[in-house]
């Protein structure tokens, strides 16, 4: 996913989470509620900003999905 060549991190095979909402056809809100509940993978490059790893989010896409409202906890 990432890996460091000195100072310099470098990312390949992963994309944001406003980019993965956008492929998903979700809300980012929603993107990263899945990656807290460990449902997609991510890593967090900073305090606010997430890497989605491509792959993961290839599987992610083909699950099947119910719609409406998710339940309440």
């Amino acid at each position: 996913m990432i890996s460091k060549k000195g100072n310099v991190q470098q990312a390949s095979n992963v994309t944001t989470v406003e980019e993965a909402a956008r492929v998903l056809g979700l809300t980012s809100n929603r993107v990263r509620k899945f990656i807290r509940e460990d449902r997609l993978k991510a890593q967090q490059i900073g305090c606010h900003i997430w890497l989605v790893d491509v792959d993961d989010l290839k599987r992610f896409s083909k699950l099947p999905r119910r719609n409406g409202r998710p339940p309440k906890k």
